[in-house]
């Protein structure tokens, strides 16, 4: 970082012209430098000015010590630069109901990216476009999921729904197809409960029949 103005170093110019080239190479190879500290090659600068780089250390030292400019060598160790003040402790002060808030945020996030990651039964275009309020969304028949999907049989992927939701609504399972399965999927749906694999209530719910049976046993 320069810390003294333009003036000033035009008047170091003039009575110390041989680091008139350091100061413009400077200027020229880096922005913001009378703003903020900028982090610089010492290597690069070094080759641009055609010495060596304990040459050019030596040099950025003095114009550090004549307080033109802010300079700390750089060390063979990674190092972490605060540009900004750090705070203390007893002055530190954290809202919370503000941070459950975003923590809740930050959470819902990471689940809802999860499960589009890890999903293979749902569309991941209608997943997605769910997260955005869009609930209505048809599947997208291009996706992974959904060209797995096409490889099975109507009746298994039913099945396949249905042993992960246990169940479903006949309208949120004709929304798992596209409209062009909706007959082959209301052939399955009638295949199956003839096979009593699967029962659809009075509401036009579906419900595997292992799990419709537990239920009505423990009511």
């Amino acid at each position: 970082m320069i810390k003294a103005n333009r003036r000033a170093i035009g008047d170091f110019y003039e009575t110390n012209p041989q680091y008139e080239n350091l100061i413009k190479t400077l200027l020229r190879s880096y922005t913001g430098l009378f703003e903020e500290p900028v982090s610089i090659s010492e290597k690069t600068l070094a080759n641009r000015l055609q010495i060596t780089e304990e040459e050019l250390k030596k040099q950025l030292v003095l114009l550090s010590k004549k307080n033109l400019i802010f300079y700390k060598p750089q060390h063979q160790n990674p190092e972490i630069i605060f540009t900004s003040e750090i705070i203390p402790k007893q002055n530190f002060y954290i809202n919370r109901r503000e941070f459950e808030e975003r923590k809740k945020i930050i959470k819902d996030k990471m689940q809802a990216m999860l499960f589009y990651a890890s999903s293979n039964h749902i569309c991941r275009s209608r997943i997605l476009l769910s997260y955005f309020g869009e609930y209505d969304a048809k599947n997208c028949g291009q996706c992974d999921v959904c060209y797995q999907n096409k490889k099975l049989n109507i009746e298994q992927r039913i099945l396949n729904i249905l042993q992960k939701t246990i169940q479903i609504p006949l309208d949120m399972l004709l929304k798992e197809f596209s409209e062009l399965e909706h007959d082959k999927v209301l052939t399955g749906i009638r295949n199956l409960l003839a096979e009593e694999i699967i029962l659809k209530d009075e509401k036009n719910i579906i419900h595997l029949v292992n799990f419709a049976k537990n239920e009505q046993q423990t009511t």
